[in-house]
């Protein structure tokens, strides 16, 4: 995850100093900005992902155990009789 925070907020940074490249918008406080606001925003991307991905999961764990709920009321349904083969 730490890698990837650095790894974003690196590819942010150069694609906007990229865009920002000119004699006038060149400094050493602008770089600094442009990194610290690449960092922030690439942390808060990871957290959504991350947060988007435990948010599956956690859908994904409902709907397996609903399917086992349904298979084992199923089971005793057939083994009371209660469903014909």
């Amino acid at each position: 995850m730490k890698g990837q925070k650095k790894e974003l907020a690196k590819s942010i940074a150069e694609t906007l100093q990229e865009k920002l490249k000119n004699p006038e918008s060149e400094g050493k406080k602008l770089t600094k900005a442009i990194k610290k606001t690449a960092k922030s925003l690439a942390e808060k991307v990871v957290k959504v992902s991350v947060k988007q991905q435990k948010k599956e999961e956690k859908a994904k764990g409902k709907q397996d155990a609903g399917k086992a709920n349904h298979k084992d009321a199923k089971k005793e349904k057939v083994e009371s009789g209660a469903v014909s083969a």
